[in-house]
């Protein structure tokens, strides 16, 4: 990219667009890993305001990931419902592969720079927690 051209998708209100059910999905996901109570009321753009506040949150702070159980594992729970059993230590972070543009807390592989707006192809770094519950969500994968 030369100078002052910005990524397409910045402009592009495409599909990819999260309706509000998927945000109100991803809001009591993100509640569930925070440990909180979540506001579901508000319109399509206030729902995405607080899932996009408390990504951002996650990322930053891993260890703000509440833990279910005793023993040590992560336990969390998929779109469905399914428990996710992640043993990764909440400092260790993941190479992943973001499926579209997203705002978050992470590092360039190879330059080690922090990255916090990322476009669709992007490999970033993030913390384990967050790489999980990102391929989970369908917004990366592996990379």
């Amino acid at each position: 990219m030369s100078g002052g051209e910005m990524p397409p998708c910045l402009f592009s209100q495409e599909a990819e667009m999260a309706t509000k059910e998927e945000n109100l999905n991803r809001l009591r996901q993100l509640a569930g890993l925070l440990g909180r109570e979540a506001d579901m009321s508000g319109s399509a753009a206030d729902i995405a305001q607080r899932v996009s506040e408390w990504e951002e949150e996650l990322a930053v702070s891993p260890e703000g990931i509440m833990h279910s159980d005793e023993s040590g594992a992560d336990q969390n729970h998929t779109d469905d419902g399914e428990q996710l059993h992640n043993t990764d230590a909440t400092d260790d972070v993941k190479a992943v592969r973001v499926r579209k543009c997203l705002h978050v807390m992470g590092y360039c592989p190879e330059t080690g720079r922090p990255v916090e707006l990322t476009y669709r192809g992007m490999r970033v770094m993030v913390p384990s927690p967050l790489a999980t519950a990102m391929i989970q969500h369908g917004t990366a994968e592996h990379a």
